[in-house]
């Protein structure tokens, strides 16, 4: 990784600013969004499987949505610091339509959502849909991954 061309892969010096750590309580997680706002040149925390560590807060009402609002405001204060906040979050089907797994008040905790799918396991076809807290409606656009990168699906 720290070999070959120096501008397509960015300086070493860039790589050591990568920051990774694994989480297993919500207590960790918040002691690490607090220890970001003061870490210096950050511009990007990933928060990857949110569910994953939340899962329990979607079924216990005023628990898991206090639980679920103290990380969400942890959130809004890194993107007020001028950080920007990735989440990625399970999406289930079981109502007949896509809903995060962390239910609706997660979701409505969110100010920019972009949902990424498969269209089908026959079928190398993704879409990515977007939604915002203003409620716009969604917008959808269909994508292939190929050699280059993501590549538009044309309609015929």
């Amino acid at each position: 990784m720290h070999s070959g061309d120096q501008k397509s892969c960015g300086s070493v010096e860039d790589l050591d600013r990568i920051f990774c750590k694994q989480v297993e309580k919500t207590n960790e997680l918040r002691d690490s969004l607090n220890s970001f706002l003061e870490m210096v040149n950050i511009q990007l925390v990933v928060v990857e499987n949110i569910d994953a560590l939340l899962h329990d807060t979607a079924y216990d009402r005023d628990i898991g949505r206090s639980v679920q609002s103290d990380i969400a405001d942890r959130f809004r204060r890194l993107t007020r610091a001028g950080i920007t906040v990735v989440v990625t979050n399970h999406i289930t089907y079981w109502r007949g339509y896509p809903a995060p797994a962390l239910g609706a008040f997660w979701a409505s905790q969110i100010k920019n959502r972009f949902y990424v799918e498969k269209q089908s396991d026959d079928s190398d076809v993704r879409s990515v849909s977007t939604m915002n807290e203003v409620g716009e409606g969604t917008r959808r656009v269909q994508f292939r991954i190929g050699d280059n990168g993501l590549e538009p699906v044309r309609n015929s």
